[in-house]
Order: structure tokens, then sequence, then C-alpha cells
């Protein structure tokens, strides 16, 4: 069954009077839905070491308001995962930030914030914080 089946037509027109019968028929084909949404049937597993990555720089302890601060990671020696950097502020998260991976296992942060006061600022290597993590930022 077609869902709103039987429907109705209206079939009008100039006939002519005969006494033949004549008769019709639609063909509906219907596909069946399927979903495009991929999943994964296992998230990969990474080896990796966080105590060996080196954060450098002096934006892991003072940044200046609507100044560009940077600091830098280096994950040489630590594995393979993934870069998760997070900062927070009194109020509000940080207003840019920015991870950019340079090759040979080197990553750059840049970060910009609008507000004054005490951030605290996150660098995990996978599920595990980096060496010094997580960082006091006073922003003035």
């Amino acid at each position: 069954n077609i869902a709103g089946s039987p429907f109705k037509a209206k079939v009008e027109g100039q006939g002519q009077a005969s006494g033949v019968q004549e008769h019709s028929a639609c063909v509906v084909e219907t596909v069946t839905k399927t979903s495009t949404t991929t999943k994964f049937s296992a998230i990969q597993k990474f080896s990796s070491d966080a105590s060996k990555c080196v954060v450098k720089g002096n934006g892991l302890t003072k940044a200046f308001r609507g100044k560009q601060t940077s600091f830098t990671v280096d994950t040489t020696g630590a594995g393979n995962n993934m870069l998760f950097v997070g900062m927070m502020g009194p109020k509000s998260p940080v207003d840019e930030l920015v991870v950019k991976f340079v090759g040979n296992n080197q990553y750059t942060v840049n970060y910009t914030v609008k507000q004054q006061g005490q951030y605290i600022l996150i660098v995990r290597w996978g599920d595990e914080d980096v060496p010094g993590s997580p960082f006091a930022v006073e922003v003035i």
C-alpha cells in the first residue's frame, strides 16, 4: 500500500460515445529509504604518551588583552594522537583560539582574549593532559 491511496482522479474533456470500454493503469515503484549517516563501528585507539609532549611559550602563563598570544607543542616521541586545546575565562571562553600543525610533530597555538582576568588553559594529547596542564593564564 502507498500512503494516502487509493487516490481520486478527475478526468475531464470531450469524450465520444462508443461501445469500447477504456481503462488505464499506473505503475508506482517505491524505493527503500536508507540512512546516509556514517557510523563508526569502532573508534581507533592511539598509542601515545602525553608526558613526552613539550609545551613552551609565554602564552602558557600571561597574555595581553586584544593581542595575539602563542605557544608551541612538540609531540616528538609522544606517539600518535590528537591535540586538544581549550581555554576558559572568568565569564566566557577565549575569543579566538587556533591550533595549527606545522609539521615534524610541531603545533603552534595562537589565541586572542578581550577581557582581563584569570583564564584556565587545558592542553591534552589524546585523553591525557600534557605536562603542566591545566595552565593558569593571567590576562592583563
